[in-house]
């Protein structure tokens, strides 16, 4: 769907199932956003996460070669962007201790 925002979505194989969705994207960042779900499909690729093998072969087969890259690569492996996220939460909070205090978190 596009109407002056994007909006992408990753099914899995049953109606309405939803892997991924990715809203309010503009048209310049479509190949970015696309290049996150083909890292989200890599991660439950190699988290152990099968339903079936897609019918379109090169994809496929991309998704299989960045799934590779994602478990040689320590900077992209779940572990390490874990632990990204929570070093940006830390940095958040002692940059913006105000907001967290009235926020009561």
């Amino acid at each position: 769907m596009a109407n002056g925002l994007v909006e992408l979505n990753l099914f899995g194989h049953r109606e309405y199932e939803y892997i991924a969705t990715i809203r309010d994207i503009v048209l310049s960042d479509i190949p970015e956003a696309v290049a996150l779900l083909a890292l989200d499909l890599a991660e439950l690729y190699n988290l152990g996460i099968r339903q079936r093998a897609s019918s379109n072969t090169s994809f496929q087969r991309a998704v299989l070669q960045l799934a590779a890259q994602l478990r040689k690569d320590p900077g992209l492996s779940s572990s390490a962007q874990l632990e990204e996220l929570a070093n940006a939460e830390t940095l958040r909070r002692e940059m913006h201790p105000q907001f967290y205090a009235a926020a009561g978190t």
